[in-house]
């Protein structure tokens, strides 16, 4: 570290811009979670639940990857399946109504294919185990196995009655007075129409099998236009997607719960100290010279110096030519977090006034935050430093906190592999739609309900796009969580993905370090109490145990645990 800062250096109108923020529709990132919209109902339905439907509620801020591309992605996905479900009911009560011996035929077959895809996957579970030290009891597997056999008597047993009452109720029309189980054994029913029933059981199979696989194939078709080097499309042109897009824009972010950093991932580092401001000794061997007697009286700098020194310091490092010195990538932002129980109104933009305020004086609950940020692998990896500076009670206070967003599913990432679409992926797609239409049945009435449930509360919701934004204060109107860390592995995929983490936050912990002694040396300020707490956070500051666990030491720094994913499912 050198102590050489021109005071030049101070302002932010050093004429280097500050780098435009600008997330790329094709990232890697995007893809990817457009494509999860098809393959992860789960995913698909907290997205649109959380953020989509939640226009009462602010927008999380979206890094590495494009939000209104993936929610448009969301929305189609769930009308493919909606209009599977909607027909698949409709052609199974028309069959129950008209054609009650095709029903019951349509039904068993689906009830067979489910037992034996259940059958199925509680020996390949058992193989699996019997190949691994996990412990493995033949009793349970067994048990399971009496359990699906039950379930499959009984519903061929419920399905027969039902059938019967159906038949007795529409007996007229197979020839009268054969009684409720004629139909189903050819007492009374011409052969003409017991070969129009059995003509018409195959057509209600073909049909019943082919929605959900003509379904899958719309959806593969849709992920196909998702491989690398293609693009997600645009957005629909809606109210809610401006609103979207105006909320992203903005400098304000409004969190709900205890974690502010919503959006950003999970918490790898952190550390603060509190810098008395006293002059340089007259006599640096030493002498009688008290330190309330160094103490500066009036603070000889604002926070907001600080903040454009380090501000200055990092954007340029963006803007360098030769690469030992550039960070790509690297862009650098004021913003303001609040809670969103401390709001009156929901705006997403804060003055310049305002930014200025809550630098000046941070007492109020807003927060004002300098968000430095690299985005790298194609916006698979986002690298977060949130600097926060204070200057109260005669002390500079710093802040410093350190997120890694990781890559998304690694399940999403089926479009950049071999066989993740063409001709083997439409083939596997047909295999899966006639091997899960069981279970598309069985789900469908949830499905239907859960979806008209989320619109009608979604379109109850206060019109975020009011003229009026005023809201009740007290209420939480902040974001819950982002469509990016609901999307998100549970932990980097590569070894280089973790060493790009570190080294991110090292260079801009390093810089934010370097630029705030320089700028304290130049202001005539005594720099060895923080050059000693420079060196312990450098030294054995931060220590990451695993997954998700980080112990962080030092002077005013205490132990934490905390991962920014609340809302993961």
């Amino acid at each position: 570290m050198t102590h050489s800062t021109s005071a030049s250096r101070v302002s932010v109108s050093s004429g280097i811009p500050a780098p435009r923020h600008v997330t790329d529709t094709a990232s890697a990132a995007t893809r990817h979670l457009c494509a999860g919209a098809y393959i992860d109902p789960a995913f698909r339905r907290a997205s649109l639940r959380e953020v989509y439907y939640q226009s009462g509620r602010m927008v999380a801020p979206s890094y590495g990857f494009d939000l209104p591309a993936v929610l448009q992605h969301c929305l189609r996905a769930r009308n493919i399946a909606l209009a599977r479900d909607i027909v698949l009911l409709g052609v199974l009560f028309f069959l129950a109504i008209l054609a009650p011996l095709a029903f019951f035929l349509v039904f068993a077959v689906l009830w067979s294919v489910y037992f034996a895809v259940e059958v199925w996957r509680v020996l390949i579970d058992a193989a699996r185990r019997l190949g691994s030290d996990d412990p493995i009891g033949a009793g349970a597997v067994l048990a399971r196995l009496a359990y699906l056999g039950l379930r499959f008597v009984v519903a061929y047993v419920l399905s027969l009655i039902v059938t019967g009452f159906v038949l007795a109720l529409t007996s007229v029309a197979y020839g009268g007075g054969a009684g409720p189980f004629g139909a189903l054994t050819g007492g009374g029913v011409s052969e003409q129409a017991l070969r129009t029933q059995l003509v018409g059981s195959v057509f209600a199979m073909l049909l019943v099998f082919g929605i959900p696989t003509t379904a899958n194939v719309v959806n593969q078709i849709q992920v196909d236009g998702l491989a690398p080097g293609r693009s997600p499309g645009g957005t629909a042109s809606s109210d809610r997607f401006a609103e979207i897009n105006f909320q992203l824009r903005g400098n304000q972010i409004v969190y709900s719960g205890f974690w502010p950093f919503v959006g950003s991932g999970d918490l790898v580092t952190r550390w603060s100290f509190a810098q008395r401001l006293m002059r340089a000794p007259e006599d640096p061997l030493g002498g009688h010279e008290s330190e309330a007697s160094r103490e500066f009286t009036t603070p000889p700098f604002t926070a907001h110096e600080v903040l454009d020194t380090i501000r200055w310091h990092l954007t340029s490092l963006s803007h360098e030519t030769a690469p030992e010195r550039r960070v790509p990538g690297l862009t650098v932002q004021d913003k303001i977090f609040v809670a969103g129980t401390e709001l009156s109104y929901l705006v997403p933009h804060a003055s310049s006034e305002t930014v200025a305020q809550v630098i000046r004086d941070p007492t109020a609950p807003r927060r004002h935050f300098l968000v430095c940020q690299v985005e790298s692998w194609r916006g698979e990896l986002v690298t977060t430093v949130y600097v926060h500076v204070a200057v109260q009670g005669k002390l500079l206070y710093i802040e410093l906190v350190g997120t890694a967003l990781p890559p998304c599913d690694p399940r999403y990432r089926v479009i950049d592999q071999v066989g993740g679409t063409g001709p083997v992926a439409y083939a596997r797609a047909i295999g899966s739609g006639l091997v899960r239409t069981p279970q598309f049945v069985i789900g469908a009435i949830g499905n239907i309900v859960r979806s008209t449930f989320d619109v009608v509360v979604g379109s109850l919701s206060r019109p975020a796009l009011a003229a009026d934004r005023a809201v009740t204060h007290g209420y939480d109107f902040g974001a819950r969580t982002s469509v990016r860390d609901l999307g998100s592995a549970l932990d980097t995929r590569d070894y280089l993905q973790n060493q790009d983490f570190d080294k991110y936050h090292q260079v801009i912990e390093r810089r934010v370090l370097a630029a705030v002694l320089d700028f304290l040396a130049s202001r005539g300020v005594d720099t060895a109490e923080f050059t000693d707490q420079a060196q312990h956070i450098l030294n054995i500051g931060a220590v990451h145990h695993g997954k998700g666990d980080i112990k962080i030491d030092g002077p005013g720094v205490g132990t934490v645990h905390h991962s920014g994913r609340e809302g993961r499912k």
